[in-house]
């Protein structure tokens, strides 16, 4: 017989490899990669703990704790209270809610057991107190609405972009940007081209170093000759004067204001009125070589300045 201290210390906030692991993670659905939910929604999350050590393992309490947990050094567990022989496995269920006033975004899930190794013939020869895995990511997001958005944008705006590529990936659209698809090799010219064939809408973020770009040049002409559909963000400080209608923002304003502007173009976009003119824009070969030519010109007036 196995002697169990049931004495077993709270929570001490540090993170080791354990020797059990975490296998077959569901979460109500089958595994997905990008796992996104909405506040206020439950999750029935299911899970296979493993024991991998040489020792059997006497589990007490498995579960989880969420980031948004973590301040108030709270974690969701439930009794087990079962011994687990190396290389033996147990199913553990956990409902947990994401909590309703969450920010939108990205977080951590950890999972945790309370237990003892045995034979423990004392206090000093019990285990740690719980263990916890290597942290996985739960997405609080809006669902993929099916639109993708390539961003043509210069590598000195990386701050600006990054930051609304999070913006607009936490309302479910997904985001192309070239640096983050590295193919060796591969003529970019024809990568980008690529790219933007793909997606659903270009979007240029027009600053100062993004109209002084070769490739965001080059990018904007091709997505404008091939009628994609298309938002041009120009910041204020930028003189330009083109065919094309572009909606101006200012740096200063922020990332979020320049993700709102966003939002709103594409609402916009998708209003049938404003689809017919655009059509009727498009359809155009005169606007079209004139918005070409105009682009041309100015792209290389900066590249010469």
């Amino acid at each position: 017989m196995y002697k169990v201290y049931r004495d077993v210390r709270i929570f001490s906030g540090h993170v080791r490899k354990p020797d059990w692991q975490i296998e077959n993670i569901q979460f109500g659905t089958p595994s997905s990669i990008d796992i996104r939910y909405m506040p206020g929604e439950m999750i029935w999350l299911n899970f296979d703990l493993v024991n991998y050590a040489s020792q059997d393992l006497y589990i007490i309490n498995a579960g989880i704790q969420p980031e948004w947990l973590v301040r108030e050094r709270i974690w969701l567990s439930k009794p087990v209270k079962q011994l687990l022989k190396p290389g033996h496995r147990i199913p553990v269920q956990i409902p947990f809610n994401v909590p309703t006033d969450i920010e939108l975004g990205e977080y951590e899930l950890l999972f945790g057991i309370e237990g003892q190794y045995l034979p423990a013939q004392g206090y000093s020869n019990m285990s740690t107190p719980p263990m916890w895995t290597e942290p996985m990511v739960v997405g609080v997001k809006y669902p993929f609405m099916g639109e993708t958005i390539f961003l043509s944008h210069s590598v000195k705006n990386m701050h600006l972009v990054r930051q609304l590529e999070k913006y607009l990936d936490n309302y479910g659209i997904n985001v192309i940007i070239g640096e983050d698809y590295q193919q060796p090799s591969r003529n970019l010219n024809e990568k980008f081209m690529a790219m933007i064939d793909s997606s659903s809408i270009f979007l240029a973020l027009l600053t100062d170093p993004a109209v002084r770009s070769e490739w965001v040049h080059k990018e904007t002409v091709y997505a404008l000759r091939t009628n994609k559909p298309h938002i041009l963000l120009k910041e204020e400080s930028v003189n330009l004067d083109w065919a094309y209608e572009y909606i101006p923002f200012s740096e200063r304003s922020g990332p979020l204001a320049i993700f709102q502007t966003t939002m709103a173009a594409i609402q916009n976009m998708k209003n049938p009125q404003q689809i017919v003119s655009t059509k009727k824009l498009f359809d155009s070969p005169l606007i079209i070589i004139i918005g070409v030519a105009v682009l041309a010109f100015i792209a290389g007036w900066y590249l010469r300045k």
